[in-house]
């Protein structure tokens, strides 16, 4: 039974994002069954979402207590919770976890003053040279705020703010009034900071730079000057949104001249093609980073078949990978492009197996040469599937080889 449990608990693990790994399959099949067999250890492993500093380890708690539900047909959660001494065990133990990191940030921001420095205090260049990280937030706060209708269900489901809303508030108050305050006071200004947290690099900085270019006009702007997803974040802006135009044109045409010069290190986008997973689950700053990248690769690619193209997630249940042609002539309409059509509301892994049956398909059909097929597949996303070749990406490399 050792092997089985140390087996178990190491697949537990293969839920990191954070390590490269992400293996929802095995993830959830390992958690099933330890609750149902060895409960004790899988509430012993609790904790150890907590401590890793990810949400989707958090929100995989909930999704096992949702799991766990649809498990036993037809059953609500209040049903489950009054007959399932296992499952109300599991589940006041989540929620015990959640409302002690909601207590705790809470704590935090009244402490720091984010709320203040986030909503009342005007940005400066300063702001840049802030830790915006000595809050050490956790994200149970983002577990509770609404972001999609898939997730907002997950929540209700499983009874999140009641469950909540009894360990937080006087038994004797209002709850929805008390959600009401802490939603205001609270949630949003945490939910801000984790944005300010991950990948937002120096706002002021790039908005400023922005404006010396529309200022001067193309003739200063320096292509290498900001990042995509710096300048992607400004496109719809009312006031540098033509500037961050202009940067992106800069950017895109030096990288393609010197692509063309065959100048070292510059060559790498020439037959290449783009998957963008992007998913309601993902916050805003990581929807633009992948976003940036999927355009800029699809403008960089120089064959015809594959170039100003990108692959997204078809809709469920098939889940097909799809090909689109991005609309719009500038960096603002193929954005909103891509928003309308790419985005999915289901956070599914990549199956990669199709992505490269769509891909050998287009090559089928265009009679393209060896030397117009794509080189290099660029996926953003945060869950990948290898289909029929699920143990390793070596084993998709031979097995592509085989079929190509």
């Amino acid at each position: 039974m050792y092997w089985d449990l140390v087996d178990y608990s190491t697949n537990l693990n293969s839920a990191s994002v954070q390590t490269g790994k992400h293996y929802p399959e095995a993830f959830y099949t390992a958690a099933f069954w330890l609750h149902h067999n060895h409960p004790k250890m899988l509430l012993c492993n609790v904790p150890s979402f907590a401590s890793s500093s990810s949400l989707a380890r958090l929100w995989d708690l909930i999704e096992i207590l949702y799991s766990l539900l649809l498990q036993q047909g037809q059953d609500t959660a209040a049903q489950r919770l009054h007959r399932d001494p296992g499952y109300k065990l599991l589940h006041d133990r989540i929620m015990d976890l959640l409302a002690e990191q909601l207590k705790s940030d809470i704590d935090k921001l009244k402490q720091h003053g984010l709320r203040m420095e986030l909503e009342l205090k005007p940005p400066s260049e300063d702001d840049d040279k802030e830790d915006c990280t000595t809050l050490f937030a956790t994200w149970a706060a983002v577990c509770c705020t609404p972001n999609n209708s898939e997730d907002n269900h997950t929540r209700r489901a499983v009874l999140l703010f009641e469950s909540l809303g009894s360990r937080l508030f006087p038994p004797e108050s209002d709850q929805s009034e008390e959600w009401e305050l802490l939603r205001t006071e609270f949630l949003k200004p945490l939910d801000e900071h984790h944005r300010r947290m991950y990948f937002i690099r120096k706002p002021c900085v790039v908005k400023k730079y922005l404006e010396v270019v529309k200022a001067g006009g193309s003739s200063i702007i320096k292509p290498n000057a900001l990042l995509p997803n710096d300048i992607i974040r400004y496109v719809k802006d009312k006031d540098v949104g033509e500037a961050a135009e202009l940067q992106w044109k800069a950017m895109v045409e030096d990288m393609y001249l010197k692509q063309k010069q065959g100048k070292e290190g510059s060559g790498k986008f020439k037959n290449c093609l783009a998957v963008c997973n992007i998913t309601d689950f993902m916050g805003v700053p990581i929807i633009e980073l992948a976003a940036s990248l999927g355009i800029l690769v699809s403008e960089l690619t120089e064959e015809s078949a594959w170039k100003q193209k990108v692959i997204s997630l078809g809709p469920l249940p098939d889940e097909l990978p799809l090909l689109h042609s991005l609309q719009g002539g500038d960096l603002k309409s193929k954005y909103e492009f891509m928003m309308r059509t790419c985005i999915s509301k289901h956070n599914q892994g990549v199956d990669f197996q199709k992505v490269c049956d769509l891909i050998l398909e287009v090559a089928v059909n265009e009679k393209l040469k060896a030397e117009q097929m794509i080189k290099k597949v660029f996926v953003f996303t945060d869950h990948i599937r290898f289909g029929c070749c699920s143990t390793s990406w070596k084993t998709l490399y031979v097995w592509l080889h085989i079929r190509l």
